[in-house]
């Protein structure tokens, strides 16, 4: 599955926050451990990319170096798109308790947060430290990538911190976000609310849609983990189909049309039955080989 996905899952979590953070709400124990598993599988797969770049830059072989980023700038790229989501979850659902037991989903969807962050940050030191040499075909084009995802990011956690300010603890520019929040927060009228949320984050993301590679690198990690961010929000979320059980608020944003692992337009076509349908126990389902883990 494409990275691309995540950013519009982050974006359908943001516009639904008042919902989940409701009174009572819990996170199924399952679900984070799934979250947890599916999270740090994907971060050391991006970690052994790292690696293999510092070796490569032990060895000063110019060569090497100008092949490495012709491999992995798609990866890097996955890395910016797919980190709104991470801090949405953290932003949205980290207060919330687990089911069944006395702690709250904090310390996992935090430590994924500032692990996803480091890595976001190690890669932007390793754009600047080649950004002359091997990685300037891809540098231009993977900076756009970074700060479209980051401002996507910073107007989401901006809407779903109307309810409390301990969402913006989890941006990237506080200021930004808040000229979100107060954009938001003058509205009182929820369908009007409802309305500017849909064409603010479309506009976004068909900003960002444009700017990303066809190719996915990790369809299958990114799957498990769009799969384990969906079922933190319980089976009560979804009706029997797989929708979100408040879809006025997705309007214009969901379509009935099946998915591919490439992003396209002009709703992007996220079946959310698709991708729930493994969670909701749907007969049949069935998920990526293993040997899909590394695509393209």
């Amino acid at each position: 599955m494409h990275s691309f996905y995540s950013a519009i899952l982050a974006s359908v979590l943001a516009q639904n926050s008042a919902a989940f953070t409701q009174n009572g709400a819990t996170v199924p124990f399952n679900s984070v451990a799934e979250y947890w598993c599916s999270s740090r599988s994907r971060l050391d797969l991006w970690e052994q990319a790292i690696i293999r770049l510092r070796r490569t830059e032990r060895g000063k072989a110019y060569e090497l170096l100008e092949q490495w980023w012709t491999q992995h700038h798609e990866l890097l790229e996955e890395v910016f798109v797919t980190e709104a989501l991470t801090r949405v979850v953290a932003a949205s659902l980290g207060e919330q308790k687990i089911e069944g037991r006395e702690g709250t989903f904090a310390p996992v969807s935090d430590s994924i947060f500032l692990l996803h962050h480091d890595m976001t940050n190690e890669i932007r030191r390793a754009m600047l430290r080649h950004q002359l040499g091997s990685a300037s075909p891809h540098f231009a084009r993977l900076n756009r990538v970074r700060l479209t995802s980051q401002k996507l990011a910073d107007t989401l956690l901006g809407w779903i911190s109307v309810h409390g300010d301990h969402p913006l603890a989890y941006v990237h520019c506080e200021e930004f976000a808040l000229e979100a929040r107060d954009d938001l927060s003058g509205i009182h009228d929820r369908r009007m609310r409802a309305t500017l949320m849909q064409l603010c984050v479309h506009a976004q993301l068909s900003g960002l849609q444009p700017i990303v590679t066809h190719k996915c690198m990790l369809p299958q990690a990114n799957r498990d983990v769009f799969t384990a961010a969906i079922s933190l929000l319980g089976r009560h979320a979804f009706d029997d189909r797989g929708i979100l059980l408040d879809r006025s608020a997705m309007l214009g944003l969901l379509t009935k049309e099946s998915s591919d692992v490439k992003p396209s337009g002009p709703h992007f076509n996220l079946n959310i039955q698709f991708i729930a349908g493994p969670i909701m126990g749907s007969p049949g389902s069935q998920s990526t080989p293993p040997s899909d883990r590394w695509y393209g």
